[in-house]
C-alpha cells in the first residue's frame, strides 16, 4: 500500500538524505525515527550512540517537517536518557506504555514518544 509518488524509499546515510531536502525546501508530514542504539562504521569514519547523537538526529528530522506534522520516536537502548529540551516541538507525548507488546517481560527494553512539530 505504498506505492505511488507520495511515498518514497530511500537507502542512505540519514543526516546525509535530511540535509538535501532542507536545501530544497522539501517538507514531509511523518516520519518514524527508530536509530540503532550503536553503530560505528570506521571506513567512512561515522559513528552513532543513542544517548549522545539522538538531540542532533532529532533537530535534523524537525528541520524537514511541516508544521502541524508527526514524529515518532523509538529506541530499545536500557538505558536511554531523553534530552529534549530546545526541540522545535508544539506538544510531545509518551507512548512507551501502549506500545510495548504485552508478552515482553521486560517493560525496560523500549521507549517512544509522539512529537507534534511546532
Amino acid at each position: 500500500g505504498l506505492a505511488g509518488e507520495q511515498h518514497e524509499l530511500v537507502s542512505a546515510d540519514v543526516m546525509t538524505y535530511l540535509s538535501a531536502p532542507k536545501r530544497s525546501s522539501r517538507r514531509f508530514t511523518l516520519a518514524v525515527v527508530d536509530p540503532p542504539s550503536f553503530f560505528n562504521n570506521r571506513g567512512a569514519n561515522v559513528s552513532f550512540d543513542i544517548n549522545v547523537d539522538h538531540p542532533e538526529l532529532l533537530r535534523a528530522v524537525l528541520g524537514v517537517m511541516a508544521p502541524g506534522a508527526t514524529v515518532i520516536f523509538s529506541t530499545n537502548h536500557q538505558r536511554f536518557e531523553p534530552r529534549f529540551e530546545g526541540l522545535a516541538v508544539a506538544k510531545m507525548e509518551e507512548l512507551t506504555p501502549r506500545t510495548i507488546p504485552e508478552d515482553y517481560r521486560n517493560r525496560g527494553v523500549h521507549r517512544c514518544w509522539k512529537m507534534a512539530v511546532a
